[in-house]
């Protein structure tokens, strides 16, 4: 029985938060990782698992520690709207850095095929059709 999108996207959120590279046990081999919204040094657009792991490593390197609390998600069709609040710490710096978003993820046959992050909530139910 496959497991519902939400389900599927809060199970990638804690892989990730465990720092377990299994989280791309959740992508497709081919799916696109939209981030060129980012206010970030770290926006782009990388595609396929090698890319999606090569910016996780980058991350990584940087942030002591790195958290994404996934809140309020909402399931459409065949995507799902996530607010996320981000919490991080910097390996050298030891800057502390609290930060908000929303991402929207489509799937497909179970697996993440898109993510997209938005500024603002509204901005990601936009772009799913739920707003104006």
């Amino acid at each position: 029985m496959p497991r519902d999108n939400v389900e599927i996207v809060q199970g990638f959120f804690e892989a990730r938060n465990r720092g377990d590279l299994g989280c791309l046990d959740y992508i497709e081999a081919d799916a696109e990782f939209d981030l060129s919204e980012s206010r970030s040094p770290y926006h782009g657009i990388y595609r396929g698992h090698e890319q999606i792991r090569k910016h996780w490593e980058t991350l990584r390197e940087a942030w002591a520690e790195a958290e994404m609390h996934p809140e309020e998600p909402v399931a459409v069709g065949d995507h799902v709207v996530v607010t996320v609040r981000v919490s991080a710490r910097g390996r050298s710096s030891g800057v502390q850095l609290q930060g908000f978003g929303a991402n929207v993820y489509t799937l497909r046959d179970g697996k993440i095929v898109r993510f997209k992050l938005f500024q603002t909530r509204a901005e990601a139910l936009k772009a799913v059709g739920l707003a104006d």
